[in-house]
């Protein structure tokens, strides 16, 4: 036989033997399926390692938590469910030949999570164990699935400890500063670097036009001070999760402008596997809860026009309630016409503003392309019935695994907007001119004699008619932007990783405010009519290398060596135009106003910084951790005489519950982590360079005037911080937490320091003269209280305290507010009068003050010093010039509980948070107004020795003895969600996978105030209100923040 014939029957003889052999071992194996799922908000788990060890047969699940296991021998089997950050779950499973069985594993996460990957500036990040500093993270799917989110920024509430919101939003479309461990800053933003996908972007949140009190600015600056954060700008239904890297010790490796923390965002990513499409629509309302008690009483004289008035002849009314008959024609001018010139909108001054939000979003793909892609349209309206704010966003992020060792990875998203805000004007608004009633006129008290004085137009308000406000007058903002963002990774066997990501953050907005003009105007703008139009391009470049080298030394000895360089541009143009003395009351355009009226500005501005760094980590026995860094920084903005900046980093953490010596079964897992580190804080663009303006010259041409001096030697504040702090877990993980204490402090602090005029600048320049000294705690604890299949309760803990002390003030000649041993920012007051007598005319006699004790250094300057409560009573004309402290001006102490009750094997959750904040001072411009000018008790009966001694002492509305001041203590629902699962056979009927349906609430009611009336009786509006400012003190010119009520429908199919 021939050779190739023996050899084909051979070949062909062992094939069928195979293929016979494998029939039998398939038909003697069944198939394993299943649902991986997070324990606790039901989510589907990706990515999750399904196995079975003795037979190492394995698979991952696909972004559905679904998973097959096939050709399982037929017996009973133990199986192993593995995912980075839960611990690991398995159950016996018997298989029986031919036969699928199903399972379905509910893991439940890690109490610390040691082996979770943080975002730290190096190539593939690094272990939550090894990093020195605490890192806040929050998952976003279970934030979502807890309560409905409209705005990112609304997400931050309550759930890391140490950042706090400047004050809650009053307008649509608006936002709030970001703080983290408080202020450490007299004129910089104390808003942190934001990072989305490895790209840096913008993180102004003074975007948009001049609204409320920031309208008082010059409308034709093109650079703006608007209310908009640039944060909200991102879908949070887009995002994965996001950390929070808390102060320099953390920042080091960012740099310049880091030193306020950094905030990480981490979009959705493809998964390997078939479509999966998440759709979610939410249907909604946001108004003010109790707008007439938030008003409050007010009081007429029925008897004489003019104060003194006897307490029987006192007759209480409340503006909102009145402006709402103005409104709804119960009450009218003499002549019966109505009382508002022209129609308002609603049939109240306040309504439920329709809310609504659609999102639909797909991600698969294969091991070698995933994708991620969605759609998202919002529209809603404010309680002000013509706040509105409308916008579509897409997303698109690919992942392409070029080869086994080259990754790029693609992060994209645009988005286009249009918001009309309440308040376009620094008079105040209709939201707070209904707050201040003058007590001259009130419409509607009628015989009442002597008292009846006449109404002007403004009808008793404050300053305007609410409708001076409604369209056509106002101002909105439209806008588009994009963010994209490209990744390529490279890794060289299992030692070298590499990455270079390049950014881009473009936004283009046109910001427009109009008024047109009134035959009886009320403000400036109504006099002729002015119309102002900005179109500000914001675009922001970065570009990154980072490679990190890791080599085992020994099996206990690891090194990991990272350097990197970062390159960040930001450009800013903008075009601006004012017109006045519009043509018509129909004028509506710039060119309908005298070319002689209009007032042209442009701004041009281009910041450049470049950072290296360098790394080193090492590891022992992966339970000792030390790491040490260098930064090299320079920027622009910094003065031409001043040098680049070595920001320098040191940490260490040890994990030693996992030493061999460990032998404490109650302590299931303890942290001890140290960190210290500097960053810094860049100047004001413009810091160091002189500034000119055009002006016309004698003969007619064109010439320029100085406007400010610039200063060479500027340079960025430094922020140097130390922190220490452990992280547990106690009796298998029920009960978890960190604890965390710092103390840091910022040298080099800006101020502005005024010139002579005699050298030929006017005006002040920027210099590094103060020094600011800052300290504070974090702790969160997390407890399973009682677990059960048909119920458990977990309870959620997070409380921080920050305070400040000002400790050098170089040749700064101080403020009121920036004096030596104060905090910043502060609470002043004048005078604070402890007690006084009238006479029987009702003047003041015998008026005695609080002298106060000297604050600061014994061996300071008096102007640099300030006085603080407890001194000598002395009488008030010995300190008529003095001014005392009152107490910080920001919330030291916070504290958040948030419980959540999962019923029915977690089918039904009911989430609570209750925000808490103490130890805050504030005052409410109209508060102040009205008790000295208007309508409260103590301005008629005049009885208050105290109140009308600070009245004519002072002789001022406002500020007048520590009584104007209230401790803005509060404890706020915050959020309330319920969510209930669809039952799976509903859901498969629809064709869907699964299916939720969730009611929620934000910012609902107060549960308890410190106070509730202020010292001269009038309502406080609410603790929460406030300017975006750093001080953020309730002020003439904000609105009242609105709450908001939900329902969200969730499909995945």
């Amino acid at each position: 036989m021939p050779g190739d014939l023996r050899s084909f029957i051979r070949t062909t003889a062992a094939t069928v033997l195979w293929l016979a052999s494998a029939s039998v071992v398939e038909a003697q194996t069944g198939t394993i399926t299943g649902r991986v799922f997070d324990a606790r908000t039901l989510q589907p788990l990706a990515s999750a390692q399904v196995s079975i060890p003795d037979l190492s047969i394995g698979a991952l699940t696909q972004q559905n938590g679904l998973f097959v296991l096939e050709n399982v021998p037929a017996g009973t089997h133990a199986i192993s469910v593995q995912r980075i950050g839960y611990r690991t779950a398995g159950e016996a499973v018997t298989v029986a030949v031919g036969q699928t069985v199903t399972s379905e594993f509910g893991l439940s996460e890690e109490a610390l999570a040691l082996d979770e990957v943080i975002v730290t500036g190096t190539p593939g990040g690094t272990q939550r164990r090894a990093i020195g500093n605490a890192v806040g993270r929050m998952e976003m799917s279970e934030v979502n699935a807890q309560v409905a989110v409209p705005s990112l920024q609304q997400a931050f509430s309550g759930r890391v400890p140490g950042l706090q919101l400047n004050r809650a939003s009053d307008n649509l479309g608006t936002g709030s500063n970001i703080r983290i461990r408080g202020i450490s800053t007299f004129s910089l933003s104390t808003n942190p670097v934001i990072i989305v996908d490895g790209v840096r972007v913008n993180n102004s949140s003074t975007a948009g036009p001049n609204v409320g009190l920031s309208a008082w600015s010059t409308q034709s600056d093109s650079r703006g001070a608007g209310e908009v954060n640039l944060l909200n700008d991102f879908n949070p239904q887009d995002i994965e999760s996001i950390e929070i890297i808390k102060g320099p010790a953390a920042a080091t490796l960012y740099g310049t402008e880091a030193s306020a923390g950094v905030i990480h965002i981490i979009t959705k990513r493809g998964q390997t596997g078939a479509p999966q499409f998440d759709l979610s629509i939410r249907q909604g309302a946001n108004f003010v809860t109790n707008p007439a008690e938030k008003t409050g009483t007010f009081y007429i004289c029925t008897s004489q026009p003019d104060p003194p008035c006897p307490e029987e002849d006192l007759y209480p009314y409340n503006m909102y309630e009145m402006t709402n008959k103005y409104i709804q024609g119960e009450i009218t001018l003499e002549d019966g016409s109505p009382a508002f010139w022209q129609p308002w909108g609603t049939e109240n001054l306040f309504q439920y503003g329709h809310a609504q939000e659609y999102n639909l979003e797909v991600r698969g793909g294969t091991d070698r392309f995933r994708y991620y892609v969605s759609g998202n349209y919002s529209d809603d309206e404010g309680y002000v019935y013509y706040n509105t704010d409308e916008r579509a966003r897409v997303r698109a992020n690919l992942n392409l695994q070029l080869s086994d060792n080259l990754a790029f990875d693609l992060s994209s998203s645009f988005q286009n907007g249009f918001t009309q805000f309440d308040n376009p004007s620094g008079e105040g608004g209709p939201v707070v001119n209904y707050k201040a009633p003058i007590y001259q006129c009130v419409l509607g008290l009628q015989d009442m004699g002597p008292a009846q004085r006449y109404c002007p137009r403004t009808l008793g308000y404050w300053n305007q008619q609410p409708v001076d406000f409604i369209p056509p007058a106002g101002a909105t903002r439209d806008f588009s932007r994009f963010v994209g963002g490209a990744t390529l990774t490279h890794t060289f066997r299992d030692w070298l990783t590499q990455r270079a990501v390049f950014g881009f953050d473009g936004l283009w907005e046109k910001n427009e405010k109009y008024f047109p003009r009134h035959e009886e105007p009320t403000m400036p703008e109504q006099v002729d009519g002015t119309v102002w139009y900005a179109t500000p391009i914001h675009r922001n470049m970065s570009l990154e290398y980072a490679a990190t080298a890791s080599n085992a030394l020994s099996s206990a000895l690891r090194l990991e060596t990272s350097v990197g360089a970062q390159y960040y541009t930001r450009r800013y143009e903008a075009l601006s135009t004012e017109g006045r003395d519009l043509a018509t009351e129909l004028s509506k355009t710039i060119n309908q106003t005298p070319v002689e009226r209009l007032v042209l500005d442009y701004a041009h501005t281009e910041e450049r910084s470049l950072g290296l760094f360098v790394q080193e980590q090492v590891g022992f026995n992966d339970r000792i951790f030390v790491t040490g860094a260098l930064r090299f920084d320079d920027n622009s903005a910094f003065g031409a005489d001043f040098d680049a900046l070595i920001y320098p980093k040191v940490s260490g953490t040890w994990v030693i519950s996992e030493e061999p010596f460990w032998n404490l079964d109650a302590v299931s897992q303890l942290r001890l982590r140290a960190a210290w580190g500097q960053a810094g804080r860049q100047p004001p663009i413009f810091a160091a360079r002189n500034r000119y303006r055009v002006i016309r010259s004698p003969d007619g041409g064109g010439g320029i005037a100085p406007i400010q001096p610039g200063n060479a030697e500027v340079g960025p504040e430094v922020s140097s911080e130390l922190e220490l702090g452990f992280d547990y877990s106690l009796f298998q993980d029920r009960l978890s937490g960190e604890f965390t204490y710092y103390t840091k402090s910022t040298k080099d602090a800006l101020l502005s320091e005024g010139l002579p005029g005699s050298l030929g600048f006017p005006g002040s320049f920027m210099r590094n003269l103060g020094e600011i000294k800052g300290w504070g705690w974090e702790a969160m604890l997390n407890s399973r209280i009682f677990e059960s299949r048909a119920l458990s309760l977990d309870l959620q803990l997070n409380a921080s305290y920050t305070m400040n002390e000002i400790m050098d003030l170089g040749s700064y000649p101080g403020t009121t507010e920036i004096r030596l041993g104060y905090p910043y920012p502060s609470v002043i007051t004048p005078h604070k009068i402890v007690s006084a007598e009238l006479d029987e005319h009702l003047q003041p006699m015998n008026v005695m003050c609080d002298a106060g004790v000297r604050t600061g250094p014994e061996d300071a300057i008096d102007q640099h010093r300030g006085f603080k409560a407890g001194g000598a009573v002395v009488p008030c004309d010995e300190v008529r010039n003095q001014t005392q402290w009152v107490g910080p001006a920001f919330h030291p102490y916070t504290v958040t509980v948030s419980p959540t009750v999962s019923m029915f094997e977690n089918a039904l959750q009911v989430f609570v948070m209750v925000d808490g904040k103490f130890g805050g001072w504030t005052h409410e411009g109209n508060n102040s107004f009205n008790g000295l000018t208007a309508g409260s008790r103590k301005h008629w009966l005049q009885d208050d020795s105290v109140w009308r001694a600070g009245m004519l002492q002072v002789g001022t509305f406002r500020d007048v003895t520590v009584d104007e001041f209230w401790r803005a203590d509060f404890l706020k629902l915050r959020e309330i969600g319920l969510q209930y699962q669809l039952p799976a056979a509903l859901v498969a009927r629809a064709g869907a996978n699964r299916a939720s349906l969730s009611l929620s609430g934000r910012d609902l009611l107060y549960l308890w105030r410190k106070n509730e009336f202020d010292p001269g009786g009038i309502a406080i509006t609410d603790p929460e209100r406030g300017m975006n400012t750093h001080t953020s003190t309730l002020d003439y010119y904000t609105g009242l923040p609105y709450a908001s009520a939900s329902a969200t429908l969730r499909v995945s199919f």
